[in-house]
């Protein structure tokens, strides 16, 4: 069980490092979204705060995650974001929903 645990805080702080960096370095390209996802989305661009806070957010805790460190508290953090991008898809985009 504990071999598990430790793969899983491995590839979800993997994950959320990679998403992360993507956000400030863009060597991942983003999928085509629907209308009305691509307004959403552009609301919040619109703001040019949320997206940079979103990778900190990430590269930090997925930090934490990579390096066993204050893994409830990186688990705490990050559960708003990846709760959000969910209900994003579920809602306004479920054909990109197998990206998460």
């Amino acid at each position: 069980m504990k071999s598990i645990t430790t793969i899983s805080r491995f590839i979800l702080g993997l994950i959320l490092f990679v998403l992360g960096t993507n956000g400030f370095l863009n060597f991942m390209p983003y999928p085509e979204l629907s209308p009305a996802a691509g307004a959403f989305m552009g609301a919040i661009a619109s703001t040019k705060i949320i997206f940079p806070l979103i990778g900190i957010i990430e590269i930090i805790f997925g930090l934490f995650l990579l390096f066993n460190k204050a893994v409830p508290l990186a688990l705490i953090a990050v559960l708003p974001i990846l709760v959000n991008a969910m209900i994003f898809h579920i809602s306004l985009n479920p054909e990109g929903i197998y990206l998460l």
